[in-house]
Protein backbone atom coordinates (compact mmCIF):
# COMPACT_ATOMS: atom_id res chain seq x y z
CA UNK A 1 0.00 0.00 0.00
CA UNK A 2 2.63 2.41 0.87
CA UNK A 3 4.86 1.65 -2.02
CA UNK A 4 1.68 2.38 -4.38
CA UNK A 5 0.96 5.84 -2.15
CA UNK A 6 4.58 6.68 -3.06
CA UNK A 7 4.42 5.56 -6.58
CA UNK A 8 1.31 8.02 -6.64
CA UNK A 9 3.03 10.87 -5.58
CA UNK A 10 5.96 10.79 -7.57
CA UNK A 11 3.60 10.46 -10.70
CA UNK A 12 2.45 13.56 -8.91
CA UNK A 13 5.51 15.73 -8.93
CA UNK A 14 6.48 14.24 -12.42
CA UNK A 15 3.65 15.62 -14.17
CA UNK A 16 4.21 18.92 -12.29
CA UNK A 17 7.30 19.17 -13.54
CA UNK A 18 6.47 18.59 -17.18
CA UNK A 19 3.71 20.88 -16.78
CA UNK A 20 5.92 23.33 -15.18
CA UNK A 21 8.49 23.37 -17.79
CA UNK A 22 6.03 23.06 -20.65
CA UNK A 23 4.52 26.06 -19.53
CA UNK A 24 7.66 28.42 -19.24
CA UNK A 25 7.04 29.93 -22.22
CA UNK A 26 3.82 31.13 -21.40
CA UNK A 27 3.88 33.66 -19.41
CA UNK A 28 7.30 34.69 -21.15
CA UNK A 29 7.21 34.85 -24.53
CA UNK A 30 11.25 34.88 -25.29
CA UNK A 31 14.62 33.40 -23.34
CA UNK A 32 15.13 35.64 -20.58
CA UNK A 33 16.35 35.00 -17.31
CA UNK A 34 12.61 34.70 -15.93
CA UNK A 35 12.00 32.03 -18.81
CA UNK A 36 15.28 29.78 -17.19
CA UNK A 37 14.37 30.15 -13.67
CA UNK A 38 11.14 29.28 -14.59
CA UNK A 39 12.29 26.17 -17.11
CA UNK A 40 14.54 25.28 -14.13
CA UNK A 41 11.74 24.81 -11.59
CA UNK A 42 10.32 22.22 -13.56
CA UNK A 43 13.48 20.58 -14.39
CA UNK A 44 14.16 20.45 -10.90
CA UNK A 45 10.65 18.62 -10.24
CA UNK A 46 11.32 15.68 -13.00
CA UNK A 47 15.01 15.71 -11.25
CA UNK A 48 12.90 15.40 -7.90
CA UNK A 49 10.56 13.06 -9.37
CA UNK A 50 12.61 10.62 -10.89
CA UNK A 51 15.26 10.17 -7.98
CA UNK A 52 12.38 9.34 -5.68
CA UNK A 53 11.07 6.26 -7.94
CA UNK A 54 14.97 5.31 -8.27
CA UNK A 55 14.59 4.77 -4.02
CA UNK A 56 10.71 3.54 -5.04
CA UNK A 57 12.91 0.53 -7.07
CA UNK A 58 15.99 -0.13 -4.91
CA UNK A 59 14.78 1.04 -1.01
CA UNK A 60 17.36 -1.09 0.19
CA UNK A 61 20.59 1.01 -0.77
CA UNK A 62 21.52 2.87 1.94
CA UNK A 63 23.24 5.34 -0.50
CA UNK A 64 20.07 6.08 -2.58
CA UNK A 65 18.12 6.49 0.96
CA UNK A 66 20.44 8.97 2.40
CA UNK A 67 20.54 11.18 -0.61
CA UNK A 68 16.77 10.79 -1.55
CA UNK A 69 15.95 11.89 2.26
CA UNK A 70 17.99 15.12 1.93
CA UNK A 71 17.21 15.83 -1.23
CA UNK A 72 13.23 15.59 -0.41
CA UNK A 73 14.43 17.99 2.47
CA UNK A 74 15.91 20.59 0.74
CA UNK A 75 13.44 20.42 -1.68
CA UNK A 76 10.68 20.94 0.94
CA UNK A 77 12.80 23.92 2.52
CA UNK A 78 13.13 25.81 -1.35
CA UNK A 79 9.01 24.68 -1.65
CA UNK A 80 8.51 26.52 1.26
CA UNK A 81 11.00 29.72 0.73
CA UNK A 82 9.56 29.88 -2.64
CA UNK A 83 6.06 29.86 -2.13
CA UNK A 84 6.79 32.82 0.29
CA UNK A 85 9.28 34.54 -1.68
CA UNK A 86 6.54 35.19 -4.59
CA UNK A 87 3.10 35.19 -2.45
CA UNK A 88 1.21 31.89 -4.04
CA UNK A 89 0.63 30.30 -0.84
CA UNK A 90 -3.29 30.28 -2.46
CA UNK A 91 -2.60 28.87 -5.98
CA UNK A 92 -4.12 25.05 -6.44
CA UNK A 93 -0.70 23.77 -7.88
CA UNK A 94 0.85 25.13 -5.59
CA UNK A 95 -1.29 23.83 -2.71
CA UNK A 96 -0.82 20.29 -4.51
CA UNK A 97 2.94 20.90 -4.81
CA UNK A 98 3.44 21.47 -1.19
CA UNK A 99 1.08 18.01 -0.22
CA UNK A 100 3.43 16.22 -2.60
CA UNK A 101 6.54 17.59 -1.34
CA UNK A 102 5.45 16.66 2.14
CA UNK A 103 4.09 12.95 1.58
CA UNK A 104 7.23 12.33 -0.61
CA UNK A 105 9.58 13.60 2.71
CA UNK A 106 7.25 11.06 5.12
CA UNK A 107 6.66 8.32 2.48
CA UNK A 108 10.81 8.20 1.54
CA UNK A 109 11.69 7.98 5.54
CA UNK A 110 8.58 5.00 6.03
CA UNK A 111 10.59 1.52 5.64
Amino acid sequence: MKRKAYLTVVAIAFLLGILHSTLAFVPYKRLNANALWFLGTGLALLFYAVLNLIHARHREEPDIRLIVRVTNVLMLLFIALAVAALGVKGNPQVIVLVATGILMLGLSFSN
